[in-house]
């Protein structure tokens, strides 16, 4: 939405925000693009393309899963990659014609789903929060928590009595968690 100037825009933002962490990570999202000020979102999705995950010895590079659950999309060099069961790094499939043997690297290729924390779960591993309102913040080493904000040295009054003391406040949100700005 465009801003309003009457505050109505930071909670649409906040809904937006909420929507796209969840088809972040739907087994189905593959990314969006925010056109203009708050204009257009454009999905994309696998179903909607009808892009299936590959077939066994099918180049897998653009779907990055696999039809045959006991197999993996591995790579074999930046030009192909395919499906299959197993993988050895640095040997031959002999499955493949002997026009194109050369030796694989058998990196995975997958669709990663990123994993975040809810609110009062450590979010020490993560580096995430599902409420894309708040971030995380380390209050010690072992235990980080999503928060809206957070002033070093201070003692957050949302801690259990017995856990009261002095915040670090070290920002501990990835780089690359999801966000959007408008």
């Amino acid at each position: 939405s465009i801003p309003a100037g009457n505050g109505t825009d930071k909670k649409c933002q906040g809904k937006l925000n909420s929507f796209v962490h969840a088809m972040n990570a739907s087994d189905v999202f593959l990314g969006y693009q925010a056109l203009g000020q708050g204009g257009n979102l454009n999905w994309y999705n696998l179903h909607e393309y009808g892009i299936p995950c590959s077939e066994d010895l099918v180049d897998c590079r653009s779907t990055q899963c696999c039809k045959n659950p006991s197999s993996q999309c591995y790579l074999k060099n930046p030009s192909w990659a395919h499906c299959k069961p197993a993988c050895k790094p640095g040997a031959i499939d002999p499955a493949e014609d002997k026009t194109v043997q050369t030796n694989w690297t058998c990196s995975v290729l997958a669709v990663q789903e990123r994993m975040c924390s809810n609110e009062g779960e450590d979010c020490s591993e993560t580096k995430c929060c599902n409420n894309p309102s708040k971030q995380c913040y380390r209050k010690e080493k072992g235990w980080a928590v999503c928060r809206s904000g957070c002033a070093a040295g201070q003692i957050w009054l949302k801690d259990d009595a017995a856990n009261r003391k002095p915040w670090e406040c070290a920002l501990l949100t990835a780089p690359d968690a999801p966000k959007m700005s408008f």
